[in-house]
């Protein structure tokens, strides 16, 4: 931990933070193979695991060896999921995936605020598209299946394709889009995450609008229902995958118990939990760069969120909080509020690949 953050994060933290993170992909997807071996060999060994809230938990009939899991943004492309694997990480979450290719918006998209611990990210949901990303999944469910490799839970964040200067995707359509997006990917994901809450693209939260949100659940059930009786040539007939919707920080609560009350309306909806929260919108106004700021200062709005979702719904629904986690106090801060799982980002560039031993390492309190 101390050498990544005396000797190597001060050198990342020299380059332009997009072109680290493409480095670190190229060079995790160079040595997969090996990975891939080093994780069959994992499976021969006991290393011990934590206990009660720190270990393994059962969730939706999904098993997570720990709570803390990495989220979507990181891996946009399914790319690096062995490299993902052998850091401890409970769970990962890939995406946002968009039915088309994206390239986002133009850069620098991402930026650090190093004294806050915080990244301003404006990327704009790039990603290669839905189908690339089926393929890029299907062969990692291939070599797992074939060779019995213990890979953490693999969670899917879908959203809707931006409007591009050419392509204009109206909130209709739009729904369509994103069902594009679940059919292709439903069977490679052992959940799936719904992301109506991206600050970085011009109609990213439009389905927190009641109308298009109601449409939009009403038809991911008929399609969940539908796809479960599937059957692929890489993987058994699959169950019904957990869905869960994840929550914008920048809500009223009024608004956000109208959107509670659509999701867990079990005649509309097939949604199973709650991702809280997405990062917040911030607008430079020509003075700093806009877009949706994540890490420490997001840390007491997202534990808000929580403990606001876990009482409204009574707890019945699980919640995998985001924001602002990079020790065991703001671990526990969330699972107090009402987390059953919490993810983090922010705090695995601030702290490096091994942030989840540091949280979970109950003496570090």
């Amino acid at each position: 931990m101390q050498l990544y953050r005396n000797l190597i994060r001060p050198i990342f933290f020299k380059f332009d933070a997009e072109n680290i993170h493409n480095f670190i992909v190229k060079s995790a997807k160079i040595i997969s193979p090996l990975l891939y071996t080093y994780l069959y060999l994992c499976k021969f060994k006991n290393h011990g695991s934590y206990e009660g809230r720190f270990g393994p938990q059962n969730i939706l009939g999904l098993n997570f060896k720990n709570p803390i899991g990495l989220a979507a943004g990181f891996d946009k492309n399914a790319e690096i999921i062995p490299f993902l694997s052998t850091l401890n990480f409970g769970f990962i979450e890939t995406g946002s995936v968009t039915a088309l290719p994206n390239r986002g918006n133009d850069r620098p998209r991402i930026f650090r605020l190093i004294k806050d611990e915080a990244l301003i990210n404006h990327m704009g949901l790039n990603n290669i598209g839905a189908n690339e990303i089926a393929n890029n999944l299907k062969k990692i469910r291939k070599i797992q299946n074939k060779f019995s490799i213990p890979l953490p839970p693999i969670g899917v964040n879908i959203a809707k394709t931006p409007s591009l200067n050419s392509l204009k995707i109206s909130a209709e359509e739009g729904i369509l889009d994103i069902v594009t997006s679940f059919k292709l990917l439903y069977i490679y994901a052992d959940y799936l995450t719904l992301n109506i809450s991206c600050p970085n693209t011009s109609e990213g939260k439009v389905y927190e609008e009641l109308y298009f949100l109601s449409s939009l659940l009403k038809t991911l059930k008929s399609e969940s229902i539908l796809l479960s009786n599937l059957e692929s040539e890489s993987i058994p007939k699959p169950k019904q995958k957990p869905i869960f919707l994840k929550i914008s920080a920048d809500l009223n609560f009024k608004t956000l118990d109208q959107i509670l009350d659509l999701a867990i309306d079990q005649s509309l909806s097939n949604i199973n939990g709650f991702v809280v929260c997405n990062t917040t919108k911030i607008d430079g106004k020509g003075c700093g760069p806009s877009g949706g700021l994540s890490g420490l200062p997001l840390q007491k709005t997202s534990t808000n969120f929580v403990q606001h979702v876990y009482k409204y719904t009574e707890g019945k629904f699980p919640i995998i909080a985001s924001g602002g986690v990079n020790s065991y106090r703001s671990y526990m801060e969330k699972i107090d509020a009402g987390a059953s799982l919490v993810q983090i980002f922010t705090s695995f560039i601030y702290e490096g690949p091994f942030v989840v031993n540091k949280i979970l390492n109950v003496n570090a309190k």
